[in-house]
């Protein structure tokens, strides 16, 4: 997560960015930037990239009104529904990654322990696991 602005960006794994206005309680996106990390915030954009070929600027302004016009502007409560919308249709251990995403420990805990009962060796679900006792 970076701060451009006033504007809170998070990067997600796949390329997407979501950008958060505290001061308006807007969530913008996801948008698929296909930006990759985000290496130097400045006032109005972040600039992105791992290499000088790969490098690439996206304006805060940009993103913002790319997310007014395709209709993904939300409020918190809003955002909060997609998301717990996702949830409910996601493969299990995506269910509680989620859950706990939203900190919702006591919906998280009670997924994995569904999930470890057939899979008691689930290497990815033991780290959750622990993760969840931390």
């Amino acid at each position: 997560m970076v701060e451009s602005g006033g504007v809170l960006l998070f990067f997600g794994e796949w390329g997407a960015v979501v950008g958060y206005d505290p001061t308006t309680d807007a969530w913008y996106g996801p948008l698929a930037a296909r930006v990759g990390s985000p290496t130097l915030a400045t006032q109005h954009g972040v600039w992105c990239g791992s290499t000088f070929m790969d490098i690439r600027y996206l304006h805060t302004a940009d993103l913002i009104e790319t997310a007014r016009k395709t209709g993904r502007v939300a409020t918190t409560p809003q955002y909060r529904h997609r998301w717990q919308r996702r949830l409910e249709s996601a493969p299990p251990l995506e269910r509680v990654k989620f859950a706990i995403m939203l900190h919702q420990q006591d919906v998280a805990t009670r997924l994995l322990d569904e999930f470890l009962e057939n899979h008691q060796d689930h290497t990815e679900a033991l780290a959750l696991r622990r993760r969840l006792e931390e």
